[in-house]
C-alpha cells in the first residue's frame, strides 16, 4: 500500500470497523517488513517513502502530527499499534520525541502517551531502553506534568502522562515527591479511572 492509499483510509469513516482495518493495514504492510528474530522494523522505515513506494512508519508518524485531527488520530492508533506489535519505534523516537511537545490533538496525546509509557516500560524492546538511556528526558518529564495538571487534558490521557512519569521516576530523583504530591491533588478533582490507575502508580513508586 502506497501512502496516498493510506491517506485513503486513514480519511475514511470506517465505524466500529475502524481497529480491524488499521489492525489489517499493519499486518499487511508491515508483517514482511520485520527481521523475523527480533521483531523489529527494518532501518528503511525511517525515512518518508518515495512516490509509487510502500508507505514507512515515518509515513505514519507525520500523519499522526498533521492538520486534519480525524486522520491524526487514526494514524496515531496505527502507529501505538505498530510499536507494540512489531517493537520497531527506535527508527523514528527521536522524531517521535521532537513532536511530543507540539502536540494539541488530545485523541493523538492518549496513544502518544501510552507509546511512551510502553518504551519506558519494563518490557520495553532492549534497542529502544537503550537508545532512551543516551538522552535527557528531563524535558519529557515536565512536559507529561504539564498535561497532568492541565484540567482541559482528558483522564486517558492523564493515566498515561501519570504512567509514563511513574516510568522516569527512577531515573531522576525529582519526580517521586513531586508526583506524588501531584495525585494527592488531582484524586479528588478527577474520576474513578484516574483514582484507579493512581493506586497502581503509588504502588510502583514506593518500591523506588
Amino acid at each position: 500500500m502506497i501512502k496516498q492509499e493510506l491517506i485513503s483510509h486513514l480519511a475514511a469513516s470506517p465505524g466500529g470497523k475502524m481497529a480491524a482495518l488499521l489492525n489489517g493495514i499493519a499486518e499487511v504492510q508491515f508483517a514482511d517488513l520485520r527481521d523475523e528474530r527480533s521483531w523489529k522494523l527494518r532501518p528503511e522505515q525511517e525515512s518518508p517513502s518515495k512516490k509509487g513506494q510502500p508507505f514507512t512508519l515515518r509515513d505514519v508518524l507525520d500523519l499522526s502530527m498533521g492538520a486534519d485531527k480525524e486522520m491524526a488520530f487514526r494514524a496515531a492508533w496505527l502507529l501505538e499499534q505498530l510499536t507494540i506489535v512489531y517493537q520497531g519505534f527506535t527508527v523514528v523516537f527521536e522524531l517521535f520525541l521532537e513532536g511530543l511537545p507540539q502536540l494539541r490533538n488530545h485523541s493523538v496525546m492518549r496513544h502518544y502517551g501510552k507509546i511512551f509509557a510502553c518504551a519506558t516500560g519494563k518490557n520495553a524492546p532492549e534497542g529502544l531502553r537503550m537508545l532512551l538511556l543516551s538522552k535527557d528526558l528531563n524535558a519529557e518529564a515536565e512536559l507529561f506534568f504539564g498535561w497532568l495538571i492541565e484540567e482541559a487534558t482528558p483522564v486517558a490521557v492523564k493515566v498515561h502522562a501519570m504512567q509514563s512519569l511513574a516510568n522516569l521516576a527512577p531515573r531522576y530523583a525529582w519526580i517521586k515527591e513531586e508526583l506524588l504530591e501531584t495525585i494527592a491533588y488531582l484524586e479528588s478533582r478527577e474520576s474513578i479511572a484516574f483514582f484507579a490507575r493512581a493506586r497502581q502508580i503509588r504502588k510502583q513508586l514506593k518500591k523506588l
